[in-house]
């Protein structure tokens, strides 16, 4: 079975989109494990679709964002991220 080791940057984007997007226990236990350098995720475990579930809510909110207001260049820069993330999750994302 493969395993996803999220970098610094990634943790910090599944960070914001796990405190958004994910509600109490689950969300603390989330936030505890992405705090730990060395947290790797087995694909396909629970923990795994639910960081899935996170990142693509927060990608389809940033998209959203991006359309309020398509002058601001911190979204565009953001929403990159985040798209790239949510492909490691799922290849086909689109």
């Amino acid at each position: 079975m493969s395993l996803f080791k999220p970098t610094s940057e990634e943790r910090a984007t599944l960070k914001k989109a796990v405190g958004k997007f994910a509600h109490d226990p689950i969300k603390s236990h989330l936030l505890s494990h992405l705090d730990l350098e060395d947290t790797e995720y087995s694909i396909g475990s629970e923990e795994w679709n639910k960081l899935k579930f996170c990142i693509e809510q927060y990608h389809l909110h940033m998209q959203v964002e991006l359309r309020r207001d398509p002058a601001k260049k911190a979204i565009k820069t953001q929403l990159g991220q985040v798209d790239a993330l949510a492909r490691k999750f799922h290849p086909n994302f689109s």
